[in-house]
């Protein structure tokens, strides 16, 4: 999504080179999250196949629009003389996120089914507290900052298809911390991929 765009927006294209490569990169990962037979996210989730699968299509859709309008966004700010960091930038599609989940969660409240509120555990629970810390700090402050980094200086395609080997890296915590044995398949997956 984000090598078209940014191809048809920009007129930044990439060789036929780094197409293959993205190509090899996506083949990888598809091997290794592919989930095996002993996996319990197989069970988990049956029924739901196509869901997910859209799911992630509008997802990617969305990451790579977003990728090229950063791109686009950090060329205009070029142009009228402001700098700008990969923090800065994190920290505006961090606010952004957060006033889009502020209102999310007002409309839930407000228009949803007062049974299940207590369902919802309040961040600072001293069982949840950690977790949600460690996924902001991870996620949305290291990694969207250096997603950012990455942007200003390659195009958003070859970014987006290192930023997909995310899975791969997640192999050993998945092991650590579902039981989730990869399977030989996932192993060749993560070797192609990288």
């Amino acid at each position: 999504f984000a090598m078209v765009l940014e191809w048809l927006w920009l007129g930044n294209g990439v060789g036929i080179r780094v197409v293959v490569c993205a190509l090899l990169i996506l083949a990888g990962v598809v091997m290794a999250i592919r989930p095996g037979s002993k996996s319990r996210a197989k069970v988990n989730l049956r029924g739901r196949y196509w869901v997910g699968i859209v799911a992630a299509i509008v997802a990617g859709f969305g990451q790579g629009t977003g990728a090229v309008i950063s791109r686009k966004a950090e060329a205009v700010a070029l142009e009228l003389g402001a700098s700008g960091s990969g923090i800065t930038a994190a920290f505006q599609r961090v606010l952004a996120g957060l006033v889009f989940s502020a209102v999310a969660v007002a409309l839930i409240r407000f228009f949803g089914d007062r049974k299940n509120w207590e369902n919802w555990r309040t961040p600072f629970d001293r069982r949840v507290a950690p977790w949600l810390f460690g996924a902001a700090l991870f996620g949305p402050v290291i990694g969207v900052s250096c997603f950012q980094w990455a942007l200003q200086d390659l195009e958003s395609g070859i970014v987006l298809a290192v930023v997909a080997l995310t899975p791969i890296v997640m192999l050993p915590l998945a092991r650590i911390t579902e039981g989730d044995h990869p399977s030989r398949l996932a192993l060749i997956g993560a070797v192609v991929a990288v």
